[in-house]
């Protein structure tokens, strides 16, 4: 699973602040993966950010087999489970 929060981000992505301000972060990764018993939901896996979770299925799977993607760090499904999840999709 995604390993916490990254630093230094600011010359490697694009970013935008959101509403709640916090940041969302643009990111490309490759081969969406199906939900599996660790993961729980569809994923990629991002090698800077890690797994990073399709929990509102904005993704989908492309000839290419490349996904970019506007991420951010929530909560899944319970209080003690952090991760970078999939916030938009885009085409």
């Amino acid at each position: 699973m995604s390993s916490g929060p990254v630093s230094r981000i600011e010359d490697l992505y694009l970013t935008r602040v959101n509403r709640t301000g916090g940041i969302d972060i643009q990111v490309h990764a490759e081969n969406l993966q199906n939900a599996d018993d660790t993961h729980g939901y569809p994923w990629v896996h991002h090698g800077h950010f890690g797994d990073i979770l399709d929990n509102r299925h904005q993704l989908r799977n492309r000839e290419t087999g490349q996904c970019r993607m506007w991420i951010r760090r929530a909560w899944v499904d319970r209080e003690d489970n952090h991760q970078w999840v999939v916030l938009e999709g885009i085409e």
